[in-house]
């Protein structure tokens, strides 16, 4: 390499902070023999971070090793990459990947330097001659569209279909890299043993100077009190989480089609009902949508932040996509049944023109509307990212003296989706009648 390229590698090795994961995936996407990058890991442990601080490295080095058939040599040669980091849906890779990104820059290109290297179009980012784009493939159709590129980074592949994952492999022409956390075990394992493959296991402690502190902590609690999460999110090994309150989560491309209760046919979804978990201090406010679609549940997350008050509460349902209830017909006669506190939040949706009902509380009330989601089975859409993590690590508790499960009863953490939907299921007298017409 020039000695400008080599001042650029230490630059790069100086912010932000830098640990072993980034230095040996850099090695890894400069090794011609590799074409697959799979990584695995728990939470907090910087794959997505490491992998696009490499990847704008990459892009500032601006060279490549090709082979020499004369010299029988890897030899260093000026190259522009074309990149594209892909996801399930643009939202979730502009809160994760892209952001992740925007700091790597924001480390190189302060304000005030030249912004012919940090130009962004439509999730697009330019850096000398090479670009990198972030785009939602939610399916092999997308996928094809994405067209030939030098690099593919498919970030929670977990996430994906192993038809997408080919779609998009087939079209690469240089690196592929995918990350995931090891939840279960996935299509990915399949390919570990390939010898174009390079696997890595990466878990928090590779990235622990960049952990917060409250983060760190629950980790660490978690080695004496729930062993086998520890195991899966903490060290990043495969697994299946014991106690979960829902094992068998069918994820689905998206809600049946609307239409409303007086022009429904027999065939159609029904049931149509909002649930919310209000969220005041730093516990989010949950809302979702749901309905019984041939015999089984269907529910989307639409949103899933907290909302300290009650302005905060008309911006959230903006943004859920229900803001006019006396215009937008998915929510014109429609009920929303809501957590009890506070009330000042259920007023306030009725004098805006909502039907917004107090969510039954009582003693076996949990137990009930989860017994009813149950006996439906359960189908999350595959943008519903919160509830995705949220089914992973539902628990029931467990008896600390002797391990046992305690089926009866359940953690109260990782629940502000399933309490919301637990409001619209048990609220809604329709889908008891839907709940005896499908045990006939």
């Amino acid at each position: 390499m020039s000695n400008k390229e080599t001042e650029q590698y230490e630059l790069a090795e100086l912010a932000p902070e830098l640990g072993e994961c980034y230095r040996d995936l850099l090695n890894m996407l400069y090794d011609p023999t590799i074409k697959l990058i799979i990584l695995q890991g728990g939470t907090s442990a910087g794959k997505t971070f490491n992998v696009l601080g490499a990847l704008l490295t990459l892009m500032q080095l601006g060279v490549y090793p090709e082979y020499n058939e004369v010299t029988g040599l890897w030899e260093y040669k000026p190259k522009q990459f074309k990149i594209v980091a892909v996801g399930v849906t643009l939202g979730s890779l502009k809160e994760g990947a892209e952001q992740d990104f925007g700091a790597w820059l924001s480390a190189f290109y302060p304000e005030g330097t030249s912004k012919s290297q940090n130009n962004k179009s439509r999730n697009r980012y330019l850096v000398g001659g090479s670009n990198i784009r972030f785009a939602a493939v939610p399916d092999t159709k997308r996928a094809k569209a994405i067209g030939k590129q030098d690099i593919v980074f498919m970030n929670e592949a977990n996430e994906q279909t192993f038809a997408v994952f080919s779609a998009l492999y087939i079209r690469t022409k240089g690196k592929m890299i995918i990350d995931f956390n090891p939840d279960t075990e996935n299509w990915a394992h399949a390919l570990i043993d390939a010898p174009d493959v390079a696997f890595r296991i990466w878990n928090y402690t590779h990235n622990i100077k960049n952990v917060a502190p409250n983060i760190l902590e629950k980790i660490e609690e978690a080695k004496t009190t729930d062993a086998e999460w520890y195991k899966v999110y903490g060290l990043g090994f495969t697994g299946q989480i014991e106690g979960l309150v829902f094992k068998d989560v069918e994820y689905v491309e998206e809600m049946p089609a609307y239409v409303p209760r007086k022009l429904q046919k027999k065939d159609d979804a029904k049931g149509w009902t909002y649930g919310i978990d209000w969220g005041e201090n730093k516990d989010p406010t949950a809302i979702v949508r749901c309905c019984v679609y041939q015999g089984k549940l269907y529910v989307e997350e639409l949103y899933y932040k907290p909302t300290p008050s009650i302005n905060a509460v008309s911006e959230a349902l903006n943004i859920a996509g229900l803001g006019d209830p006396k215009k937008n017909p998915r929510v014109l006669g429609h009920d929303f049944y809501c957590d009890i506190t506070p009330t000042a939040f259920i007023n306030y949706m009725n004098d805006l023109g909502y039907f917004a009902i107090k969510a039954k509380k009582g003693q076996h009330s949990v137990t009930a509307g989860l017994s009813i989601i149950r006996t439906f089975g359960l189908c999350i859409t595959k943008t519903s990212h919160n509830f995705k993590k949220e089914a992973q690590n539902y628990k029931y508790k467990t008896n600390r003296q002797t391990g046992v499960t305690m089926e009866g009863e359940t953690e109260d953490k990782f629940n502000h989706l399933f309490d919301a939907l637990r409001y619209a299921v048990s609220g809604n007298p329709e889908f008891r009648a839907l709940l005896l017409s499908k045990n006939k």
